[in-house]
């Protein structure tokens, strides 16, 4: 499973609809592509919300990405996450490490 970072900055009338149930929904639309939510906070600032989610892969992180998007009435931003110790170790140019 690869980690993903989703800003989230909802519209006027998505504002309206935020509510637990509607975060069900969401949190579904992840199951349906084998992922979870990891984590979820609301923001003070440029963007709203950040979710912090675990999904088999980018086509599937691209899937629930325009999903959430019509379903909250926001626009997203989703970039992967790698823990910092692979990032170190990819940033200096050596190799990652197998997962067991």
């Amino acid at each position: 499973m690869s980690t993903f970072v989703t800003l989230v900055k909802y519209s006027p009338e998505g504002v309206k609809g935020i509510s637990a149930e509607r975060t069900k929904k969401a949190e579904a639309l992840l199951k349906a592509e084998k992922g979870k939510l990891v984590s979820a906070y609301g923001l003070l600032g440029r963007w709203d919300a950040i979710l912090i989610c675990e999904l088999p892969n980018e086509k599937a992180a691209l899937k629930v990405a325009m999903q959430l998007s019509k379903l909250i009435g926001a626009t997203t931003e989703t970039m992967v996450g790698l823990p910092l110790a692979e990032f170190d170790q990819l940033a200096k140019g050596g190799r990652q490490s197998k997962k067991k």
